[in-house]
């Protein structure tokens, strides 16, 4: 029979915020940022065999968490001055820069989890391999939006475009070819698109 459920206890039960959360690709793992002050977060990880939350590296700006596909590490941004470099976190918390002065999001993406997808300074998106260094845009570079959630797949994401009067919308892309296929719904206040 399954394991019977069992709450996890956050690092915000310390005081602080948690943000960013993320599930291992084994669903063993739960990854989340924790800040007691804005701009400093520290990766913890919550999982079954440990009741307290497990702090990972030391404090950075991080924002965009994702798993690598084998669940060897996180691949984030962390804020530098004033840009984004792309990092990738082992376990351990050792962090190792992939790409500097980049844009606003990271996703990893691939069938295996293999592919960062990610927002250059010029404000296209661009894939790239784990290293960060291999990189190809996206169709015509998928100008104007944002929010991306990638696929269960690894395939398609979904990202949200934005009109002048700052109504938003869901649009899925194919990432090998940058298609875009536009949701029938109605333009609005949409936000944090996901994948079920």
């Amino acid at each position: 029979p399954p394991a019977a459920p069992r709450r996890l206890r956050a690092p915000a039960s310390a005081g602080g915020l948690c943000e960013y959360p993320v599930l291992s690709p084994d669903g063993r793992m739960l990854a989340v940022t924790f800040s007691k002050r804005r701009f400093n977060r520290q990766i913890h990880l919550l999982t079954p065999e440990h009741e307290d939350p497990q702090p990972v590296g030391g404090a950075h700006d991080i924002r965009s968490l994702s798993w690598l596909g084998d669940g060897s590490g996180l691949i984030g941004l962390v804020g530098e001055g004033a840009g984004w470099n792309i990092v990738r976190f082992d376990l351990k918390g050792e962090a190792l820069v992939l790409r500097r002065n980049v844009g606003n999001f990271v996703q990893v993406a691939g069938k295996e989890g293999e592919l960062i997808l990610f927002q250059d300074r010029d404000g296209l998106c661009y894939i790239s391999d784990l290293k960060g260094t291999v990189t190809r845009k996206v169709g015509d570079g998928l100008r104007g939006l944002a929010s991306p959630a990638v696929s269960p797949e690894g395939t398609h994401v979904i990202m949200l475009a934005r009109d002048e009067k700052k109504q938003t919308w869901p649009v899925v892309v194919e990432l090998t070819s940058g298609k875009r296929f536009p949701l029938k719904v109605d333009r609005g206040r949409w936000l944090l698109p996901a994948w079920r």
